[in-house]
């Protein structure tokens, strides 16, 4: 969907720099200086260490396909967002075509799941490039 308007790019990029940032000493939700991870859990109930990917999974099962698109363009490890999107798309298609409901349905999920492959796909060829062009 070229509506959102991310380019994989700026997602490689992002994610790229997320990395270096952790990998910087830097402190992440799990090192909090004043209290313990379950200090906060027991105060705030529990918090989620990659949100992006639960919500991506929130998505696609709900068939918001947007709001998947979305959440797979935020986050961390988009490579393998895409697939499991794409392998949930097609696992509840051929649910949908056991139950035997409408063709529509089925064709839908399908399409979800060829998007998601298809960027995955556009994503992996990005860092070959990347790779090669060094």
């Amino acid at each position: 969907m070229a509506a959102i308007g991310f380019s994989h790019s700026a997602t490689m990029a992002a994610s790229a720099r997320r990395n270096a940032e952790s990998s910087n000493g830097s402190l992440r939700a799990d090192d909090q200086p004043n209290g313990s991870r379950r200090d906060q859990n027991e105060l705030f109930g529990p918090v989620f260490s990659q949100p992006f990917n639960e919500l991506l999974v929130w998505a696609v099962l709900t068939k918001r396909q947007s709001m998947a698109k979305l959440m797979w363009h935020h986050g961390e490890e988009a490579l393998a967002k895409a697939l499991v999107a794409s392998k949930l798309y097609r696992a509840m298609a051929y649910e949908a075509a056991d139950d035997d409901l409408e063709v529509e349905i089925y064709d839908e999920l399908r399409g979800y799941a060829t998007e998601f492959e298809r960027d995955a796909l556009e994503l992996l060829d990005f860092c070959h490039r990347q790779v090669f062009d060094r």
